[in-house]
C-alpha cells in the first residue's frame, strides 16, 4: 500500500487549488459554529449552488455555463431568423398578430411615440388596453396601424393604430324612423351620437386623437346611395369591408363604392384573428342596405341590415397617433 504523507498545517496556511476537481474530490470545510472540520465533495456542491445538472435539457452538461452558453446560442439565431420578417414599420406589423397587454405604455406615453415615429415598436395587431371613457372602463384593441394614411382629398399624413372595442358603447338607433335618407351622414348617428363619443373620446386621449377626412354617403336614390362627399371626423362606424372583407346584401358595382369610399379592405385584426368580429351584440356598420336599413354584424355573427330605427349597438373604430 502507498504510503501518503501528511503534514500537519493550519486550514488558512494551505495551498490555494487553481481548479474545481472532479465530482468526488474532496473540500475541507471549517464550520464557523466551532463545531468542527467537516468534509464536502465537489458533486455535492456543484448539486447545492446549480443544481443536478444532468437534469438540463441542453446538449451540452458540463456544467451550468456551458448549458447557459448553448441557450444564448440558440435564442440568438431564433432572433436573426425572425428579425428579417419583422421590420420596424406598419406594414411588417400589421402581418402579427400578437394580443399583448400594452397598457402600460399607453399610459406612460410610449404608445404613442412610437406611433408617431413610424416604427411602431412593439405594437402589433391584436395588442390591447384598458381606459375609462366617459366613467367606464373599455378594453381597446389595435385593428390595424397606417391603414389611412395618405388617403383624403387632403393627404393624410398621420402615422397612426386603427382601434376598437372590444366590446360596444351601449344601443343607439341610426335614425328615429326607418328611413336612410340623406346617406349616412344625414343619419342621427352621425349628426348626433358619433359627435357625443367623439366628445367623450377627446377627453379621454386628448391630442392623440386624429381627424381624419373620409368619403361617406350622403343622398339615396330608390334603395340605393347615389352619392357621397367628404367629411372629416374623429370616430365612425365601421363599413362591411372593414369587417367582414366583403359587401353583403346583394349590393355591387357602382352604388357598392358609395358605402366604402376609402374604408376598404378588411382590416388586420379582422383578417388574422376573425373571432373578433363576432362580439355576441348586434352592432351598427356605416353601409346603407335599402331606403330604410344600415347593415349590420349580428350578434351570431351574420352580416345582417336593419331597419334604421332599431336600437343596436355601437362600435366604432377610431384613430390614435
Amino acid at each position: 500500500m502507498a504510503e501518503i504523507s501528511i503534514v500537519t498545517k493550519k486550514i488558512n496556511d494551505l495551498t490555494a487549488a487553481d481548479l474545481v476537481g472532479s465530482d468526488s474530490d474532496v473540500i475541507i470545510i471549517r464550520m464557523n459554529d466551532g463545531s468542527g472540520v467537516k468534509k464536502l465533495t465537489i458533486g455535492s456542491l456543484r448539486k447545492a449552488m446549480s443544481g443536478d445538472i444532468s437534469l438540463l435539457q441542453t446538449d451540452d452538461k458540463s456544467s451550468a455555463v456551458a448549458a447557459l452558453n448553448e441557450l444564448c446560442v440558440a435564442e440568438k439565431a431564433s432572433s436573426e431568423l425572425i428579425a428579417p420578417l419583422v421590420y420596424p414599420n406598419a406594414g411588417s406589423h400589421n402581418g402579427v398578430f400578437r394580443g399583448k397587454d400594452i397598457s402600460a405604455s399607453v399610459n406612460d406615453g410610449s404608445f404613442y411615440q412610437n406611433i408617431k415615429n413610424g416604427s411602431f415598436k412593439d405594437i402589433y395587431i391584436g395588442d390591447h388596453f384598458s381606459k375609462k371613457v366617459n366613467g367606464t372602463a373599455y378594453d381597446f384593441r389595435i385593428a390595424g396601424l397606417n391603414i389611412y394614411l395618405h388617403r383624403g382629398d387632403t393627404e393624410f399624413v398621420s402615422n397612426h393604430a386603427v382601434v376598437v372595442p372590444d366590446s360596444t358603447f351601449g344601443q343607439y338607433k341610426m335614425n328615429d324612423t326607418n328611413t336612410t335618407a340623406g346617406g349616412y351622414v344625414g343619419s342621427k348617428m352621425y349628426t348626433s351620437v358619433l359627435p357625443l363619443w367623439a366628445g367623450y373620446l377627446a377627453t379621454a386621449f386628448g391630442s392623440n386623437l386624429l381627424t381624419n377626412r373620409e368619403l361617406l354617403t350622403n343622398a339615396i336614390s330608390g334603395e340605393l346611395p347615389s352619392s357621397w362627399s367628404w367629411y372629416g371626423s374623429k370616430v365612425n362606424l365601421m363599413s362591411e369591408e372593414e369587417t367582414t372583407g366583403c359587401p353583403g346584401f346583394g349590393l355591387s358595382g357602382f352604388n357598392t363604392g358609395y358605402n366604402v369610399g376609402i374604408a376598404y379592405g378588411q382590416l388586420p385584426l379582422f383578417r388574422l384573428a376573425p373571432e373578433f368580429i363576432c362580439n355576441r351584440n348586434v352592432y351598427w356598420l356605416k353601409d346603407i342596405t335599402c331606403s330604410t336599413s344600415f347593415a349590420d354584424v349580428g350578434s351570431g355573427g351574420d352580416l345582417g341590415g336593419s331597419d334604421a330605427s332599431s336600437s343596436w349597438y355601437l362600435r366604432p373604430r377610431f384613430l390614435l397617433g
